[in-house]
């Protein structure tokens, strides 16, 4: 009875064994395809990867040399550096980007190097599946991948372009011109030309500045005749107008000691917008203004070689000796 046994189970022992070979055959080849498919789609994933970065190259170089682009044409280091530069970064890779891939779009025409011009580098490449699997979710083995960027045009303003305002005229009025001890003379500066920016008053002919408001108003304490002087300034030159013996104060009740209601303002000057320049444009735009030299502080992020932000940014009115800070990530 025990031989009968051992001899069965030996048996079984072989038949599962022969049977285990036969369902791995038959799932091996199974398993194979999905691991293919899988590997497949991995290397589609990195395939976009490569056209997003040929084409973030191109745009870089079309950024910085937009003329230097021949369309449809090989690579030329003298005269079609975009093609080189998209292609360069898709080399050794599993895409293939050819010449006519490559087209490049101005904003506005013509790639003007001006404030707010951009360039576009739409990039296609040919990639082929190696597994039929993936070929019924793209729709056949040979797909077209593409992918584009978009870059600003990089520029330097010239300065010597720019034309400066025209040197302000001080001019003044004052009502009334005859007034009691303790009477208040309102003061208008609104016939001076030119556009100033900073004001300043000496009511009493003292050398002393008395108001830097542009339409103050002041309390004479004391009988007496007194010279007025307005000094008008702005970014181009300074301008006086004074007149003698102009205001007449004339004894009065006795009043409370007068004081000048107007109090000086410090004046105020907008920064120039820098936000997408390089760093020397930016520097330069912003000396020029009349601030002192800028502070720079280094980011990781963002285009290269541009200033990102600015503090306190073009909106702001702050003193003429505010320290700008100015975000910028270096080219390298």
């Amino acid at each position: 009875m025990s031989r009968l046994v051992a001899r069965m189970r030996r048996h079984h022992r072989q038949r599962t064994r022969g049977q285990s070979f036969v369902e791995f055959a038959l799932i091996l080849p199974i398993f194979l395809v999905f691991l293919a498919a899988t590997l497949d789609l991995g290397r589609v994933f990195y395939a976009n990867i490569t056209l997003h970065n040929a084409a973030r190259e191109g745009a870089f170089q079309a950024s910085e040399m937009p003329q230097s682009y021949d369309h449809h044409q090989p690579c030329d280091q003298a005269s079609n550096r975009v093609v080189c530069r998209v292609q360069y970064e898709s080399r050794g890779s599993m895409v293939a980007i050819e010449p006519e891939d490559i087209d490049m779009v101005c904003n506005p025409v013509g790639c003007p190097e001006a404030g707010g011009a951009t360039v576009t580098v739409n990039v296609r490449g040919d990639f082929r599946l190696v597994t039929p699997i993936l070929a019924f979710v793209f729709g056949g083995q040979d797909l077209q991948l593409a992918s584009s960027a978009t870059a600003q045009i990089e520029y330097f303003p010239d300065i010597n372009a720019m034309t400066p305002p025209p040197g302000p005229v001080a001019q003044f009025t004052a009502s009334p011109t005859t007034v009691t001890a303790g009477s208040p003379v309102s003061f208008d500066s609104s016939l001076s030309t030119g556009d100033p920016t900073d004001f300043q008053w000496d009511f009493n002919g003292d050398g002393v500045i008395d108001s830097e408001q542009a339409n103050p108003t002041y309390v004479y304490a004391t009988a007496g005749t007194y010279t007025v002087t307005l000094t008008v300034i702005n970014l181009t030159d300074v301008d006086v107008e004074q007149k003698a013996a102009y205001i007449t104060v004339t004894a009065g009740a006795p009043t409370a000691t007068a004081t000048a209601t107007a109090t000086a303002t410090p004046g105020c000057v907008f920064p120039p917008n820098v936000v997408n320049l390089s760093l020397t444009a930016a520097q330069l735009a912003i000396q020029t203004a009349g601030f002192p030299p800028p502070t720079v502080i280094n980011v990781s992020s963002g285009s290269k070689g541009k200033v990102h932000g600015q503090f306190p940014d073009h909106t702001e009115c702050v003193p003429q000796d505010t320290v700008i800070e100015l975000v910028y990530r270096p080219p390298s």
